[in-house]
């Protein structure tokens, strides 16, 4: 019975601080849009950047010194078990293609939305034109190259040349020097989609880990690896709230969001305790591996293809950018070396 409570203490737990680190940036882009100093809004902005270069950090570490030896060891390990001895690179074959399965799905996405938009522009412009007079002209395509999905029903029309942004719609001076500052209207741009497929990678991952707590057991074992998960859970869980804010989504859009990867770990855990001997099975150890690749690809995505050349476009604060880039990929190569696991792995093979 003592096993069960301290399961479901640390399941608890798990999900309050998960959503409660999920929901600080928030609360930060909250006091960012309530400001209406000027400088003080830049500030705050500054400061969002920075923990946006934290994010990716995080992610690129937990990406390389987390996931990606998980799906080495699993997949590895059940071929071997299944007598399947082979040289191929398993593991990164199914990294780059959770890369490409995030990549296609949101140029499809993109490739619909646009044309859909540019349809709805000709139809507005033919109708204007019978209508003789035009108040504002249509914005063209051409002059929006750089565009996102959640940038395609923008309000806003800024477009970005080497070093100028002209106005094309109705925005005032502060907002136009924001725009360009903040909202860089690159391919890099954070998008809706990239955002649910980051969630999806999140709360896989955290299913998985907290299965891990789950099957433990013993009750010594269960809170070892809660410390060590909850420090990681945090950081993690910040760094998608984060990202979150900056995908245009609702702010109940993020807190749905939110809660959704908040309850990821717990239902591992739940899982766990229901079926102690998953772990056990050949079949489920190869779809862990498999959809921890994909995760694992999902990681890299975010963070070379949308978090880095968003930030690093703008000339602001370049070496504080990346000093906070190394902060958080420090951070969770820290975490991760209080991982019993890891610490367990660095005896077995010959470390002091």
């Amino acid at each position: 019975m003592k096993i069960v409570v301290v399961k479901s203490l640390v399941l608890g737990g798990l999900f309050c601080m998960t959503f409660l680190s999920s929901m600080l940036p928030v609360k930060l882009l909250a006091a960012v849009n309530d400001s209406s100093h000027r400088e003080r809004r830049r500030k705050y902005q500054r400061v969002i950047s920075f923990l946006s270069c934290f994010a990716a950090g995080v992610f690129l570490a937990t990406c390389l010194l987390d996931l990606f030896p998980d799906v080495q060891d699993k997949l590895y390990t059940t071929l071997d078990k299944m007598g399947i001895i082979t040289g191929y690179p398993v593991a990164e074959f199914i990294t780059v293609l959770g890369i490409f399965i995030i990549l296609i799905i949101e140029q499809i996405v993109l490739t619909v939305k646009e044309n859909h938009a540019h349809n709805q522009m000709i139809e507005r412009g033919e109708d204007e034109e019978r209508r003789g007079l035009l108040a504002k002209p249509p914005t063209s395509p051409c002059q929006r190259p750089y565009r996102s999905i959640s940038d395609i029903s923008g309000e806003y029309r800024v477009v970005n040349t080497d070093n100028s942004v002209e106005s094309i719609g109705y925005n005032n001076e502060s907002e136009i020097e924001e725009s360009h500052e903040h909202e860089h209207h690159d391919p890099s741009s954070h998008s809706f989609i990239r955002s649910v497929m980051l969630i999806m990678a999140l709360s896989i991952h955290s299913i998985f880990e907290g299965l891990a707590v789950g099957l433990q057991p013993t009750a010594q074992a269960t809170l070892q690896i809660f410390i060590a998960l909850i420090l990681h859970k945090c950081v993690l869980a910040f760094s998608l709230g984060m990202n979150l804010m900056q995908s245009k989504l609702t702010t109940w859009g993020v807190i749905r969001s939110n809660l959704a990867f908040s309850l990821a770990s717990p239902t591992g855990i739940a899982i766990g305790m229901l079926i102690i001997d998953v772990s056990d099975s050949l079949a489920a150890s190869l779809v862990n591996g498999i959809l921890q690749g994909i995760a694992c690809g999902t990681f890299l995505y975010v963070t070379f293809f949308e978090v880095l050349p968003h930030e690093f476009n703008s000339q602001q604060d370049r070496l504080l950018k990346l000093l906070f880039l190394l902060i958080g990929y420090s951070s969770v190569a820290g975490i991760l070396f209080l991982d019993p696991d890891v610490i367990r792995q660095k005896k077995i093979h010959g470390g002091p």
